[in-house]
Order: structure tokens, then sequence, then C-alpha cells
């Protein structure tokens, strides 16, 4: 039996794929995803009532009333505090204030989908603009799409064959392979057709047929790794192949990029449509 070799694969491997054609790009590193979340311009609030006074001589205070984008001021606020911010800290914060601006949305939450400790957590003054859970939503699911974006729109340019396929395939020959990669990108996976992940479920079906290659996590396989004859990949912070199951609460695996955002799509159009409904009101 070959012997095992084990790889961990760094941001690097797929922000310089080296492919030999001038002017194309790999992977955004993630400088670059932080740099374009950052600036994004959607969502956005708007301020009203935030009065101050010009110069003494001002008789009235004046009113502002301006859309601010969200993620901007989300960043700016975390640079007050944190010495590097990026995007995964900005996701991070986010999924944390969720619980407790869903406290403000207690009258159309179950108890069981209501947190307890929002209820002992006040939002700060000065950040109460976040105090809005269907906006930190919005605002998580309009990042995530960014990111889907970005990802998907440089893959197109890749060329099938990359220098790091070539490697991975040479090692392969020699070893039995544990790849574990940092990256969302799916460079990897087009390296090889056989790759053992975990995700060896059954294809999700519906009354109206089975959905395209959706298939659900097996961590009892999967603590097996280290016998399996195929080479193994670990995305350690997650893929763009990953997303929500269509009929319930697991995370699966789709069979590429587009199927994934496709579905991520579908459950951002439901959040859509649940806050329209929780706006509401029976007199």
């Amino acid at each position: 039996m070959k012997p095992r070799l084990t790889v961990l694969l760094g941001a690097g491997s797929t922000v310089s794929l080296n492919p030999g054609i001038p002017g194309l790009c790999g992977m955004p590193s993630t400088d670059d995803l932080t740099t374009r979340i950052s600036r994004m311009q959607s969502p956005k609030v708007v301020l009203i009532g935030t009065r101050f006074l010009l110069t003494d001589e001002t008789e009235k205070p004046f009113a502002l009333n301006k859309a601010v984008p969200v993620l901007r001021l989300l960043y700016r606020a975390l640079s007050n505090t944190f010495e590097n911010v990026n995007f995964e800290l900005i996701l991070h914060a986010i999924e944390q204030l969720l619980p407790f601006a869903s406290m403000r949305a207690g009258d159309t939450l179950s108890d069981q989908f209501h947190p307890p400790i929002a209820a002992f957590v006040e939002m700060l003054k000065h950040c109460e603009i976040f105090n809005d859970w269907s906006l930190l939503r919005a605002t998580r699911e309009s990042v995530i799409s960014e990111i889907y974006t970005e990802i998907q729109n440089r893959s197109f340019q890749l060329p099938k064959e990359l220098p790091l396929h070539k490697l991975i395939v040479a090692l392969a020959k020699e070893f039995r392979l544990a790849i574990f990669t940092l990256n969302y990108a799916d460079v990897v996976d087009g390296a090889r057709n056989d790759w053992f992940d975990g995700f060896v479920g059954e294809n999700e079906s519906s009354t109206h047929g089975a959905f395209p290659e959706a298939k659900s996590f097996d961590a009892q396989a999967f603590d097996l790794w280290k016998d399996s004859i195929e080479p193994v990949l670990v995305h350690l912070h997650g893929s763009v192949r990953f997303g929500p199951s269509r009929k319930d609460f697991d995370l699966v695996k789709y069979s590429d990029i587009g199927a994934a955002r496709e579905v991520i799509q579908e459950s951002a159009a439901a959040t859509k449509a649940q806050v329209a409904r929780s706006s509401l009101r029976t007199p």
C-alpha cells in the first residue's frame, strides 16, 4: 500500500496559480475579498433625525436623512477595536449580532427560535443601526453572494488544467493523498473526480424528482478517512460547493459552484419573503 501524505494548502496555493497566461488572475485573496466587502454599497440604511449644530448662531439643528452602506459602518466599528479586520471577522460579527437583534422580532418568532441570551443584552446606542435582524440577515446573504460571485467569475477564466492539478496527480501516483485546504474555491476539487470528503449520502430527492447532486455529510464514514484508498479532500473553512439543503437544515455539497449558488439565492429570496410577511401587522 502507498504511504500516506498529508498536505495543507494555504491561500497562496490558489491566489497564484501560474497558468502561464499573461494577465490571468488566480482566486481572490483574503485582502481582495475584505476590500470588496467593506466597500459594498448594498444593503443601505437611512439615518433620520441625527441632529447637530453647525455653529453657535444656528437657530435650528439640521436633520440627517441619508442612505448609508451597512457594511462600511460595520467595518469601521470593527476596525476601532481590532487591529486586523478581514471578511471572515465581518461575517462572524454579523452572526453574533443576529441573536441580539432578533429580540426586536420576539413577537414574530416562536420560543423555539428566540435566543434567551438576547433578553440580557442591550445593543450599544452608537450601534443601534444594527439592531434589526432582517437587516443583518440581508447583509449576511449579500456578503456570501459577493464571495460566490467573485470566485465564480474568476473560475470561468481559468483553464481546465493547472500546474496545481498536475502536482496533485503526480503526488497521487506515489502517495495516498490527504489534502486539507484553507480555500473556499474549488480549484483543488477539479484536480480529480474521486475525492473522498465525507459527503457520501444519497442525493436529495423530492416529489418532483431528484435534486442535482446534493449529497449530505456522513460523519461516521468520514471518521475512517485515514484508511481511505481514495484521495482525501477537506475544506477546513468551507467551500463554494457547500450550501443549505433544500429539504431540511443540513449542509450539503453540490456538484458545482453554480448549483450551490442557485440554492443560496433561493434561500435569500425566502428570507426576503419572510421579512415582508413579518412586517405585516394585524390591527
